[in-house]
């Protein structure tokens, strides 16, 4: 493995362990974005850990709801970041996809960050298997333009027995691969 993947993997793993272990996250949101920011608070945190004062250059995303201090977002990089090659968006069945969060670290490469929530509304069976569909499509699509990604999947509307299978088939599935899964209970 070269030493610009190591690092990268080696950065991939701590977010994901920053964001299991993270005590932020409530029992529940009133949607996908008041979960989303939580996600981002969480990886806010632990970039401005591993890179002092550099979590605005180093996280990016298309969400102006993340300007607010003391976790703004970086909207000037985020409009060079649009312009580039290996910019946010990837083309596929004829519509434009991207993660909600790219880690972009110092040193080169990136990270997809995709967000999903299930709801108590979307806890039903057909609607829960979309929006797990729709995230893992979304992480997978990502890996064209991004190094590495992780689905991170907001659970508290599940059982705590439910949120445990899913962690362990996501653990399973991304096995070897370049995609991580998060399940937050």
């Amino acid at each position: 493995m070269d030493p610009m993947n190591r690092r990268l993997v080696v950065a991939r793993d701590q977010l994901t362990r920053a964001l299991m272990r993270s005590r932020m996250f409530a029992k529940t949101y009133r949607n996908e974005d008041h979960f989303e920011a939580e996600v981002w608070k969480v990886l806010w945190r632990w970039a401005n850990r591993r890179w002092p004062g550099r979590a605005a250059d180093v996280l990016l995303t298309s969400h102006t709801s993340r300007d607010r201090k003391p976790w703004a977002r970086n909207g000037e990089l985020w409009e060079k970041f649009k312009d580039q090659r290996r910019g946010p968006d990837v083309p596929a069945l004829g519509s434009k996809n991207r993660v909600d969060i790219v880690v972009r670290p110092p040193g080169g490469g990136s990270i997809g960050i995709e967000v999903e929530w299930f709801s108590k509304a979307n806890r039903k069976k057909k609607r829960s298997a979309s929006v797990l569909a729709h995230g893992l499509g979304q992480a997978a699509l990502a890996l064209a333009h991004r190094d590495l990604a992780v689905m991170v999947i907001g659970c508290s509307a599940a059982r705590g027995r439910e949120a445990q299978e899913l962690h362990r088939h996501l653990a399973r599935a991304c096995r070897g691969s370049r995609m991580r899964g998060v399940v937050i209970k």
